[in-house]
């Protein structure tokens, strides 16, 4: 199978929900190309489509909203999970007319207030809709991430030329963890949003953001050793969509009208995300050792994922493996092993 093959693939599953059960994410658009990209066979993708949609209890679409929705007034639906189909509608026509670059160009900024609804699947997915240069998967993906977003406050994302350096802000929160700020939070919940949304409803966490902006000299290089860091401390569900979302961001940056706006902004998501984990410490002792050095070590484990009914799992190596071939640190192929490790040999 080639792209366009795979582009096809994707766009007849189109009909499905972005949802299934508790508002849970559909990740096979995303999991499909991401198997494409590790080399996965035809008839590999063929099984994990078919097992997907049946584990998963995917199912069609039934929100169909009529209401249509303009560049004047779709920001008054966001979030309202209501909306998807008539939001997929409008960044159809946006693309159709502008392109699909002009079109991110004028909407990502404003969809990054709200990148945390539902574990920044909105973003990824829009990601993953670039990556296949797939134009139709750009519109579904800004579509959820319009329908899921969610903001986490009202301070203005901005960089400061007296402002911290993203780990000396990640160095703050930990501090204000350790001293209690947090120790109320509630000890679950439902989902990795609800986490976040616990941690963003403080008065602590505000004042943390009004009172520490990030330096106008963070970089996207900072966001992507912070976001390997944290997952290396506490590999978790929620740490797992924090590297992933690092890799989406990647593929969006260049394309945002502006940038330093969106790194603030995902600086103040990254914040969040980290505390909601209980901000574990973040230094070269937390991280695990290193064994795999190079990409030809890993030819077993990607026969394990390239078999794999595992869509996170899949999506994840995929992630390493683009992650590294973009800072060549060799962690990233750590994470490809230990994805596979259980099932080696």
């Amino acid at each position: 199978m080639d792209k366009a093959d795979i582009r096809t693939l994707i766009n007849s599953y189109a009909y499905l929900a972005p949802e299934y059960g508790p508002k849970l994410t559909n990740h096979l658009p995303m999991a499909i190309h991401a198997l494409y990209e590790i080399g996965a066979s035809e008839t590999q993708i063929d099984a994990f489509t078919k097992d997907h949609i049946r584990a998963r209890g995917l199912r069609p679409l039934k929100q169909k909203s009529k209401t249509m929705l303009t560049a004047g007034n779709y920001t008054n639906f966001l979030g309202t999970r209501d909306y998807y189909f008539a939001q997929d509608k409008f960044f159809t026509r946006e693309i159709s007319k502008l392109g699909s670059e002009e079109t991110l160009k004028r909407h990502i900024n404003t969809l990054m207030h709200g990148v945390c609804g539902c574990a920044f699947h909105g973003l990824i997915r829009t990601a993953y809709g670039i990556w296949s240069d797939n134009d139709a998967e750009v519109a579904r993906g800004l579509a959820y991430w319009a329908d899921t977003h969610q903001s986490i406050t009202s301070v203005a994302p901005t960089l400061s030329s007296q402002g911290a350096s993203l780990r000396d802000a990640f160095a703050l929160a930990h501090q204000a963890h350790q001293n209690g700020d947090f120790a109320h939070l509630p000890h679950s919940a439902p989902n990795i949003f609800s986490k976040i949304k616990a941690v963003s409803d403080t008065p602590a966490f505000q004042d943390l953001l009004q009172n520490n902006p990030l330096s106008d000299q963070v970089t996207l290089a900072d966001f992507r050793t912070i976001a390997l860091e944290m997952y290396q401390a506490q590999s978790n569900f929620t740490t797992l969509h924090g590297l992933t979302a690092i890799h989406a961001l990647s593929s969006l940056y260049n394309k945002a009208a502006a940038q330093d706006t969106l790194l603030a902004t995902m600086g103040q998501a990254a914040l969040a995300t980290y505390l909601s984990v209980g901000a574990p410490e973040i230094n070269d002792q937390n991280k695990p050792q290193t064994h795999i050095t190079d990409p030809s070590e890993l030819s077993a484990a990607w026969d394990v994922i390239r078999n794999s009914s595992n869509d996170h799992a899949i999506k994840l190596a995929y992630s390493a493996r683009e992650e590294y071939q973009a800072t060549k640190n060799t962690d990233y192929l750590q994470i490809i092993y230990d994805i596979a490790a259980p099932k080696l040999p």
